[in-house]
């Protein structure tokens, strides 16, 4: 959770030296920043207060290709947050998918509960941060920055969900 947190706090009196943590929400604008080609959030859930992030990522991300992979609810309702940036995010020419894919041979839908914000095939974020509220503002996240070639994986399976969702609307 943002500082003051009774888990920063124990974790600075245990660990020495520089112990490798970031807030999400300084990191996710630094990763945004550094996409030269493309940009890529992928997120389940989206409140206002996570589509004003995921907003101002696209904004910082000065790239020809960007994509928001989202997913629809059991009804086929898109999150909640959409709606409040949908124009935006389509004026910076921001792609936005659904991964929620039928599947008729089987019961349920195949969908995704993974976080991940990338740039270009070489800086990812892969975690549990939810874009809303209750991620940045209450919960404990724990999520990893990765670059080089564990972002090039994460890059080639962000694309393949890609090719294979359709449009949010």
């Amino acid at each position: 959770p943002p500082a003051p947190s009774k888990v920063s706090l124990r974790l600075e009196s245990m660990l020495d030296g520089g112990f490798g943590f970031r807030d999400t929400q300084q990191l996710l604008p630094a990763i945004a920043e550094s996409a030269r080609r493309a940009f890529t959030v992928m997120t389940p859930y989206m409140d206002d207060v996570g589509s004003s992030v995921v907003l101002n990522l696209f904004q910082r991300a000065q790239v020809p290709d960007r994509c928001l992979i989202l997913r629809t609810n059991k009804e086929g309702a898109p999150p909640s947050g959409l709606a409040t940036v949908r124009e935006a995010l389509s004026g910076l020419g921001v792609a936005i998918v659904n991964f929620r894919l039928d599947r008729p041979d089987a019961p349920g839908n195949e969908t995704f509960h993974a976080k991940v914000v990338l740039a270009d095939d070489a800086a990812a974020y892969v975690g549990s941060s939810n874009m809303n509220q209750w991620s940045f503002k209450y919960s404990l996240e724990l999520g990893l920055y990765v670059r080089g070639k564990a972002a090039a994986r994460i890059a080639s399976l962000l694309r393949a969900v890609r090719d294979v969702s359709g449009p949010m609307y």
